[in-house]
């Protein structure tokens, strides 16, 4: 233990990604599993609707730039965990669920052995990123922070939560990414093979185009323009990088690991408030490129996406939109959620933009704002609708066959309306 800690400390203080053989661990993926199924039995009454308010709450706290005032820590804190506090952040595909109890481990999945074996089984990569596990479980905590609590300042620790990544996913739909409040990280993998890709953002930042790098979320089909470090960790080890490293974690088929992330409380809070918004950005921007989502690379901009993907948010967050399918013959019939309908926004630039089940399109050339709000709020008063009968329509035909079926397969792809 103290050879690692002497040699944990040597990376900490250079601030450079490595991969470390601990020896014997002191806990093991049974005690994980033991705190996650504790974790969803008093969770798993959770709603789609509690999930949504916190997602109102953390981007009122972005909005509010009085509330940023407010003591600093607490503020940190509060956003840190207003979200998710130790629920569960499901993923299915390149989307997150909102509704995150589908997939949660059931009565029979007594181990991680049957738990994956049955999300193998599943049509799609499913597993689930789990904030605050500590407070599920503090004795996995406290031996998760000794194993790094000799190389790290004095009282580092305790400014550390614990977050759980496990599933039969390859990466998380955030892809490459900075986490700007993290000062450092330290992964346990504790079943399969993860890789850790990653790049000292301080490189990324003088790139002419940022935006190409993160938000990747397949990073082994990307030719970058900075090689990353790549470092393969097998089960048993340790992955550490430090928090100027944009990353991503690429698992090798079905994986389990717990990371301990000790934070920096920065001196002002709106360094990580326009860094997360600037990622967001810089995330959008890199998805434009492979789906025609629209980049957005101002901040104010980026918080109105924001937005607009709460509103019109139904059945998940979808990282970027996908490629537009094909408009269908005859009738369509809305599947809109009464409580999630279709809603548009403008941003600084003065592109309007489509948000449709958490899925933003830029609205088609030559729609002006109060077009698009006609069609809008037609679309999400109709049960049943076709191109046909929107090009017959007095107040919304003029807009253009062309233009109107671009909408329409907008909102097919969204899963928003379906063939009749």
């Amino acid at each position: 233990m103290t050879r690692l800690h002497e040699r944990l400390a040597r990376l900490t203080e250079g601030g450079v990604p490595a991969v470390l053989d601990p020896g014997p661990l002191p806990f093991d993926e049974a005690d994980l599993y033991r705190a996650i199924r504790r974790a969803a039995t008093e969770t798993r009454g959770s709603t789609k609707r509690e999930y949504l308010d916190g997602l109102r709450r953390l981007l009122a706290r972005l909005s509010d730039q009085a509330a940023l005032e407010a003591p600093w820590r607490a503020q940190f804190e509060a956003s840190a965990y207003a979200l998710h506090g130790f629920a569960f952040i499901g993923y299915r595909g390149n989307a997150t669920l909102i509704d995150a109890a589908d997939y949660l481990p059931r009565d029979g999945h007594g181990s991680f052995d049957d738990y994956l074996g049955w999300l193998g089984e599943q049509d799609d990569e499913i597993g689930y990123q789990t904030p605050g596990i500590q407070v599920a479980s503090p004795r996995l905590a406290t031996a998760l922070r000794t194993l790094v609590k000799g190389c790290l300042p004095a009282g580092a620790t305790a400014r550390s939560y614990m977050n759980s990544f496990y599933g039969t996913y390859r990466a998380t739909p955030s892809g490459v990414h900075v986490d700007p409040h993290h000062a450092h990280s330290f992964q346990v993998v504790l079943r399969g093979t993860r890789e850790l890709w990653c790049w000292d953002a301080r490189h990324v930042a003088r790139l002419p185009h940022p935006e190409h790098l993160l938000g990747v979320t397949r990073p082994a089909e990307t030719d970058f323009a900075i090689p990353p470090v790549r470092l393969s960790v097998a089960a048993g080890g340790i992955a550490y990088w430090p928090g100027h490293y944009a990353h991503c974690m690429v698992a090798d088929g079905p994986s389990v690991a717990v990371t301990l992330v000790v934070e920096v409380v920065p001196d002002d809070p709106h360094e990580v408030v326009q860094a997360m918004a600037r990622s967001l950005a810089a995330s959008n921007a890199a998805a434009s490129r492979r789906s025609g989502l629209p980049a957005v690379h101002d901040v104010s901009d980026a918080l109105e996406v924001l937005r607009l993907i709460l509103r019109s948010m139904g059945a998940r967050i979808a990282v970027c939109a996908p490629s537009l399918v094909p408009l269908p013959a005859g009738a369509l019939r809305s599947r809109l959620d009464p409580d999630f309908p279709m809603a548009h926004a403008r941003l600084g630039d003065g592109r309007l933009l489509v948000g449709i089940n958490g899925l933003v399109f830029e609205a088609p050339g030559g729609i002006g704002e109060s077009d698009l709000r006609r069609l809008v709020d037609h679309l999400n008063a109709v049960e049943r609708t076709s191109l046909d009968r929107l090009c017959a329509s007095r107040s919304i035909g003029a807009l253009g066959r062309e233009p109107l079926a671009r909408v329409l397969r907008m909102a097919l792809t969204a899963d928003a309306f379906c063939a009749a």
